[in-house]
């Protein structure tokens, strides 16, 4: 009979959620797959697909009880680390869509707005182009290949 005890649980807990928790950070906090239309349910399956592809060429994780005080400070770390990647990411994008703003407001282009729901307001037309056109840039470059 196999026998587990509770230090092989805690270690394979902690080699799948830490990684994890910094990925799912990543992805909420990142614009092309953090999306307000791609449902939490998805964000969270493909954080966890991501997790366990990367955890063989991971170093080893420390030996703590994820239960621990240590344990959850490190998962909010993680979260953390996460979150900070994916908003940079964010903001070079963002980047974008606000020179477009400014642009198409100075074009005379401030009458052609429409209601987006992603943002929750009004964006000029020209810097919502630019903002899809960054992100297709970026797809393109694959960078969404280096930001994994």
């Amino acid at each position: 009979m196999i026998a587990i005890n509770s230090q092989q649980w805690y270690a394979w807990i902690t080699t799948l959620v830490w990684p994890f928790l910094r990925v799912l950070g990543l992805i909420i906090a990142e614009p092309v797959l953090g999306n307000r239309s791609i449902p939490m349910t998805t964000k969270i399956g493909l954080a966890i697909v991501v997790a366990m592809l990367l955890v063989p060429v991971l170093p080893p994780m420390p030996r703590i009880d994820p239960g621990s005080a240590a344990g959850v400070l490190i998962a909010v770390q993680q979260v953390l680390v996460g979150l900070a990647m994916g908003f940079t990411i964010r903001i070079a994008l963002t980047a974008a869509q606000m020179a477009g703003q400014l642009s198409g407001l100075q074009m005379g282009l401030g009458f052609a707005v429409f209601y987006d729901p992603q943002t929750s307001g009004q964006p000029v037309a020209l810097g919502q182009f630019l903002s899809l056109f960054a992100i297709l840039v970026f797809l393109s470059v694959d960078g969404h290949h280096v930001v994994i």
